[in-house]
């Protein structure tokens, strides 16, 4: 399966968590992208990393890089605008970590209702 995971925080890529501090969301993202890779996926992972790198298996490409045409599934992490990231995509997942009500305000409510994606929660609550 072809895999592209989107996030546009902060500079980090599949080995910052191993030298320096780095928030959950962003080590758990870190974390999914090698696992994805290790279970035989091709896995393209598109932030604000300095350089383009593998790592675990996944490919990290800088924010300003070409991105990819087509992917089997998209995971965004947080930002709706994310989803759109790739033109032909059988499937959207948005990855929201904390506090949810951001997306209920009507610029993120239309982008969610344009892309229809799958939402990933971490808690019961969050839902």
């Amino acid at each position: 399966m072809n895999i592209v995971m989107f996030d546009d925080s902060v500079p980090f890529d599949g080995f910052t968590a191993a030298t320096k501090p780095l928030g959950g969301a962003e080590k758990a993202f870190a974390a999914l992208a090698g696992a994805l890779a290790k279970a035989g996926h091709t896995v393209t992972v598109v932030n604000r990393c300095k350089h383009a790198l593998m790592a675990e298996g996944a490919r990290w490409r800088p924010w300003d890089s070409t991105r990819p045409h087509d992917a089997d599934v998209l995971i965004a992490l947080r930002n709706p605008e994310l989803l759109g990231g790739v033109r032909r995509v059988d499937s959207r997942v948005l990855w929201v970590p904390g506090d949810p009500k951001y997306l209920g305000n009507a610029h993120n409510a239309d982008l969610l209702a344009s892309y229809a994606p799958r939402l990933l929660f971490l808690t019961e609550r969050q839902a």
